[in-house]
Order: structure tokens, then sequence, then C-alpha cells
């Protein structure tokens, strides 16, 4: 029975998946990146093609994987979005015929994946047409501000000394907002053989309109002519790419359409927004056309379900103990329909008799109520309102799917760690849940801070790459090995939530397969540091390959400038004496190499701190 109310809510609502008419390449979202090569730090990111993250030196590009017909005109229509606003270097779309095809990939920074500073041949893209969007002021390549869009075409190598340099611009603008404001931006270029237009958010009027041909060329800015580029016949490659140097971050894609001359297209996100007609929220998050709301929070939390609507508007809530999906059916005039109606867990919130295409209860809205999400144990649970509407095409107005994810203790989160970083971990928070805090040396810490050199620190996070064995004694508490390490080339880097081992919240933060930084992956080592575990607090798993250099590193555990310091440790030497007693527990306990990896010809892998603290250690 079920199933067939569904088909009919199906046959009521009118709804139809309608790719874009005509479109050589569509994509609402890129939960799927079938179709298209990604090189360099492009990768897919839940719905969204990531250029770059948010990570330092980084260059990606994602060409579709076939060409396409451009000469004789084309109109593509595309969503980005970059953060944070203090970020750089920006991003491009890109129509090229360049030998490497698919795999070109280019420079970091300000080169943006497409070219080089200094310009090295081969490393600079050749025989495109780009459009950049740049976020950063780079005096070395000519830029005119630190917010702008330049059309650049480079029909071969570049002559200048950096090969994005604004030489090769036809056209200029200031967009009406920062590019890389973190909201989501559409852009639309339309080329008719002799003109190039780009507008951005929808506008009716170009931001650049352009004479341009791709047989003929452009005249530069600066009343250079520049000839057309080498096509064969017609086609060429379409796509993106992206750059980041010291400044970095996300730099993203989150749908795109390319296909025939024409007016703009329209891109429907796969995910309906909320409405003065119809709203829903959970602690008030909201989601995006191109980015899904979820509540994600621990179990016993507090997790309210916000409704709107106009007073006596008819209402109902689907209600699917399952994740929200994105598109999963598009009303006739374009809203989306983010829950599963065939799931067998759908069920509506008004309850009673449905009186709206088997599904549904409609029953008069009271204009706005909240209501308490249970949060007593785990859940997952997806809904979105529909509130009759006779204005609407619809006759009816969805809200946004709200999906909300009630996590029990124990969960493991991967991190994301630029050069000399670190990251807060919220302990009571998602996905981690813990329900204690860390002891460390007497005091209780909620969240503590995982450094990408090797360091987890107390109070505040630790951005230094040279490790001294006079910063663990002078500065914050920390555990760790620590030396100038590379995690954000090479290796991971977890935190996990074990759940309780007796002793409280068993937390494990490993660093796997990291390295030297510098040396192009040398150097690998892997280690854990637990809190809490069966051992107490403890460095465990330690391994290297033996081929770190002279890089300094320091390990142990340290009150820091709280603390008290007695000579410095081998723990070489100590591997299996048995337990170790400080005079204070206050003590540090600390080994360091100013020339190298710390001494281990006697294969220790663990030092344990059975009490939490520096007053005993064992070393095995």
């Amino acid at each position: 029975m079920r199933s067939v109310t569904a088909c009919l809510l199906v046959a009521v609502l009118a709804m139809s998946l309608a790719p874009v008419a005509n479109a050589q390449i569509a994509y609402t979202d890129f939960s799927s990146t079938a179709g298209m090569i990604l090189n360099g730090s492009a990768a897919q990111n839940g719905n969204v093609l990531r250029i770059t993250p948010n990570l330092g030196g980084q260059a990606g590009t994602a060409w579709y994987q076939s060409q396409v017909p451009v000469s004789v005109g084309f109109s593509t229509t595309f969503v980005f979005q970059m953060a944070p606003a203090s970020g750089a270097d920006g991003m491009t779309f890109i129509i090229h015929n360049d030998p490497n095809g698919t795999a070109a990939l280019a420079g970091t920074g300000g080169s943006m994946g497409w070219t080089s500073e200094p310009l090295n041949p081969a490393l600079t893209m050749q025989n495109l047409l780009v459009v950049e969007l740049d976020p950063y002021n780079n005096g070395n390549f000519g830029d005119p501000n630190d917010n702008h869009i330049s059309v650049h075409l480079v029909p071969t190598i570049p002559t200048t000394v950096n090969g994005a340099d604004e030489y090769y611009s036809i056209a200029q603008a200031i967009p009406p907002f920062d590019l890389n404001d973190g909201a989501a931006h559409t852009m639309c270029i339309n080329y008719n053989p002799g003109t190039l237009d780009i507008f951005l958010d929808g506008s009716a009027t170009p931001l650049i309109s352009v004479p341009f041909d791709f047989a003929t060329g452009a005249t530069t800015v600066g009343g250079v002519a520049l000839p057309g580029l080498t096509l064969t016949g017609g086609l060429a490659y379409a796509g993106f790419s992206g750059g980041t140097g010291g400044l970095a971050m996300d730099q993203d894609i989150l749908a795109w359409t390319f296909g025939p001359p024409g007016a703009c297209g329209s891109l429907v996100g796969p995910w309906q927004v909320n409405s003065p007609r119809s709203s829903l929220d959970l602690n008030g998050t909201v989601g995006t056309a191109y980015s899904p709301a979820i509540t994600t929070d621990c179990v016993g939390a507090t997790v309210t379900l916000n409704a709107g609507a106009p007073a006596a508007a008819p209402f109902d809530i689907a209600v699917t103990f399952a994740t929200s999906i994105p598109a999963a059916l598009t009303t006739a005039a374009g809203q989306q329909v983010n829950v599963d109606i065939f799931s067998p867990t759908l069920f509506n919130f008004n309850g009673g008799t449905p009186n709206f295409a088997g599904i549904l209860n409609l029953l008069p809205h009271p204009g706005a109520f909240t209501f308490p999400v249970p949060t007593g144990a785990p859940l997952l649970a997806a809904a979105q309102q529909l509130a009759v509407d006779a204005g609407h095409p619809d006759g009816f107005q969805l809200s946004q799917a709200v999906q909300a994810n009630i996590l029990a203790a124990g969960g493991t989160q991967t991190l994301t760690l630029g050069d000399d970083s670190s990251v807060q971990i919220i302990l009571g928070g998602s996905p981690y849940c813990a329900n204690t805090g860390v002891v460390f040396y007497g005091t209780v810490y909620n969240d503590f801070h995982v450094g990408s050199n090797g360091d987890v620190t107390f109070t505040a996070g630790s951005n230094d790459f040279t490790a001294t064995a006079l910063e663990w004694q002078t500065q914050m508490p920390r555990i760790g090995i620590a030396g100038d390490l590379e995690p954000n080339n090479y290796g991971t880097v977890t935190v996990t939530s074990n759940g309780n081992a007796g002793l409280g919240d068993w937390m494990t933060v490993a660093y796997a397969g990291v390295t030297e930084w510098g040396t192009g992956g040398l150097g690998v080592t892997s280690f854990n540091v637990d809190f809490h575990g069966p051992n107490g607090h403890e460095i465990n798993g330690f391994t290297t390959d033996g081929t770190w250099g002279a890089t300094p590193v320091v390990g142990g555990m340290s009150l820091g400038s709280g603390g008290t310091h007695p000579a410095l440790v081998s723990f070489d030497g100590l591997n299996g004496l048995g337990l170790q007693a400080n005079v204070s527990n206050t003590d540090s306990v600390i080994d360091a190499s100013t020339f190298g990896m710390l001494a281990n010809t006697s294969g220790w892998t663990s030092i344990g701190f059975p009490l939490f603290d520096g007053s005993a250690y064992i070393v095995q």
C-alpha cells in the first residue's frame, strides 16, 4: 500500500527529472564526478568538485573527458564557491587544446594550475582561453587589484616572465561581490563567434563583453593583437583549474552545464531551500541549493525542529528514518523533494488519516512552532515540509529538507592539516561525543589541539616547525613526537573516540605514514597518542623507516611553562627497564635530538604515562 500511495504522490506533484536542454555537459552537483578527469589536488568532496583544498602549495585541474564544440559558439554556466576570505590564490574556467589534453596541470600559487612563475615552458599550458576568478593581488603578475575577473588569451607558450601575466588579458572587471566571500555564485559565459559575454548571479547585463573569436583572436587590454587558438574541427577541452600558495582556500565547483550557444542556463541546485511560505530547520541550520541542511550532534544534546509557514496554511511534514537525498524528485516548477518518499520508514508529522496523495495529512499551520527532537539514543532522520500556497505554480511550497544525525560516543575524523598548522578538537562535539574531558597533569581539558608537526597540545595550538626541548619546557602543555612533518602531502592524521576503557574516554590521535618536511616523502614515521587508553596516556605504535634526515625531533610529555623539568632522558636507553619514577607529578619526560630522529637502536615503540602526568612512565 505504501508503494502505491508514494506513486500517487509522485503523480500529484507532477514530478520529473529533466536534464538541462541540449546540454553536452550537465552536472547538477558533483555527487558523482564520472566523466571528469581530475589532476593534482582536484578531488570530489561530498557533492562538490574541490579544485584545491584549504592547504598551501596546491594546484589542481578538472577537465571534461572529451572535447566539446566551441568555435561555433557555446553557453556554459557553473556555480563556484571560494573561502575563506583571507585565502588565495584563485581558480579559472578554461577552454584549451593544450598538447597534454586532459592531463594538463601546471604550477601552484598565482599560476592557478595552468601556468608557472617564473615561466617554465614545461610547466605551462598553451593554446587556451582562461577566465580567471582572482581574489588575490599578485604584483608579479601585474594584477589590477585583489578582486577581479580577467580573461586571458594564450595561443602559444607565453613569452613574459610569468605566464599568467596580465599582458595576456583581453578583458578585466571587478565583480559586485568578493570572489572568496564563502557564498555560492553563478557565472555564465556565452560565446558567439566574435563576442564573449560573462554574466554573474543571473544578471541580465554582462559584467564583461569583449570582442573575441577562436579563429582570429582578440586585442589585449594593453592594445596588443593576439592570434586565435589552434583547434581541430572546432573542438577543445573544457574545465577548471586552481592554485594556492602561502595562503590557501577551498575552491569548489558546485554545478556545471555546457552546451550550444543561447541564453544563460538556469542551474537548479539539487537541494530545496527555505522560503517565508515554508521553512524548516534544526537548531537554525540552513543549507543552500548545493549543500544540505545536516545537523550532527551527540546523544543527549538539545536539538529543536523549527517550522514556519503562513498561519492557517494547510501543511504536513514528511519524515523518514534515513538520510536526505539530493534531487530525489523535481517538481514541474523546479522545487526539489529531498526525502525518500519510497522509504518504508516514511511517516507524516501530523499523523491521522492522510488527505493528500495518501501520505500527508494537511492541517492548518500555526504560523510557527518548535518541536524537541528525541536525542536519548542514536538517531538518523530526515524531514521536509509541504505547505499549500495558491500563488505558487506547483500549488504548494516545499521547505528545505533537514537531517538529524544523533551520535553515540565514538567516531573517527581524518584531519585536514596545512603545513605548520593545528586543528582544535572539541571532545564533547560530534563525531567524538566524549562524555568526559582529558585529564592531563591533574587538569581536565574539554579540548585539545592536534598539530601538523606531531604534537598534541592543550590551551592553544602549536604551529612551530622547529622542535626544541626548551619550547616543550616553556610553552603550552603537550605530548607526542614533534618534528617538521609534511602531513599535507604525505600520510594521514586521524582522531578517534574509542569509548571508555575504564579510565575515561579513550581518545586516539594517529599519525600514519607522515614524513620529514621537504624530502619528497622520506622519513616515513607513524605513531599514536592515546589518552585514557588501557595504559593511561601513551605514545605507542612508533615506527620510522630509517630515512629521516637532520631535522630536529623532540618527544615525550610536558606540562610546559607550568611544570618542572628534570634532565632530558633517552627512551632508547630506558627501553625494557620497567616503570620509571620522577620526583614530582609536574615533571616533564622529554627526549630530544637536535640533528635527526630520536635514537632507537633498542626498538622501543611506546612510552606510557599510567598516572596521566609525569610522575611515572615506562618505555617499551
